[in-house]
């Protein structure tokens, strides 16, 4: 699943921050703020991928519990592409701003299916297709933050 992937490259850099760490009263407090909000990101992503895959797909309420997470989900990718990125991780903020517009537009789309009287395989599709893209921006982020730490 994708999520996994996610959680398993943001987890790498999490290592990696944690072994560069520096004081915050040093000049690389910008890059440890950056590596502390990637660090919630994964962390918050992590709990909601739990929750999206305990819902009951058979239960009254699973569509309603599905866009509850999607929604948390969004504003998690608000918050990262408003986080501060170091000028070490140029490109970063880019993919962390696509990323946010992927997102949104999947949830905005997933609200629409799920609002829908009849399923629209159409809509489904590029609600995914959104979705996926999101998390291929993150992973272009851990992947530049992972070349940057090597």
């Amino acid at each position: 699943m994708k999520i996994k992937k996610l959680i398993t490259t943001l987890s790498i850099i999490l290592i990696l921050s944690c072994a560069c760490g520096k004081a915050e009263d040093d000049p690389s407090a910008k890059l440890n703020a950056y590596h502390e909000g990637i660090t919630a990101f994964n962390s918050e992503i992590s709990e909601l991928s739990a929750r999206m895959d305990a819902i009951d797909i058979n239960a009254e309420d699973a569509s309603t519990n599905l866009l509850i997470c999607l929604d948390e989900m969004n504003t998690h990718f608000e918050e990262l592409s408003n986080l501060s990125v170091p000028d070490e991780y140029n490109g970063a903020k880019g993919l962390a701003v696509q990323a946010y517009s992927s997102m949104s537009e999947a949830v905005n789309l997933y609200h629409q299916l799920y609002s829908a009287e009849n399923f629209d395989a159409d809509l489904s599709a590029r609600a995914k297709l959104r979705y996926d893209e999101a998390m291929g921006f993150v992973d272009s982020i851990g992947a530049l933050i992972m070349n940057y730490s090597e």
